[in-house]
């Protein structure tokens, strides 16, 4: 299995800029967020895709007995450039120890992401995670 960072340490809610209009750079995606692309070199489609992956929002904070939470939407297309929101939102809350939310989902895309639509709290920082 393998772990793949689709949004990492976001400290501010982000949204989703424009569709790019070159599909072979999807540069539409908010600072900070990352793309995986399981196309198998660029060809459309879902060709390496899994067929079952898990998801993961982690949040953390800095302040001391703070608490501080967040919701990321994992995304996917199958041309790195039209997006759609897979699933449902992930929230989470976080005390002393890092808050966690899981997801999971079964169909194929060639690319994913995710970005942060709400964080909160002193030092709040949230990723999102897919494993495949």
């Amino acid at each position: 299995m393998t772990v793949y960072h689709l949004c990492d340490n976001i400290a501010a809610a982000q949204t989703l800029p424009a569709q790019a209009e070159n599909p072979n750079k999807p540069s539409n995606l908010p600072s900070g967020s990352n793309f995986i692309d399981l196309s198998n070199g660029g060809a459309l489609g879902p060709t390496i895709a899994p067929t079952n992956q898990s998801f993961t929002l982690v949040v953390v904070g800095n302040g001391v007995g703070a608490t501080v939470s967040a919701t990321g939407q994992v995304i996917a297309s199958n041309d790195g450039v039209h997006w759609q929101n897979y699933g449902s939102a992930l929230s989470a809350t976080s005390g002393p120890s890092p808050g966690m939310a899981n997801a999971s989902g079964s169909t194929n895309f060639a690319f994913y992401s995710a970005f942060i639509t709400a964080i909160t709290g002193t030092g709040a920082k949230a990723s999102v995670l897919m494993n495949a």
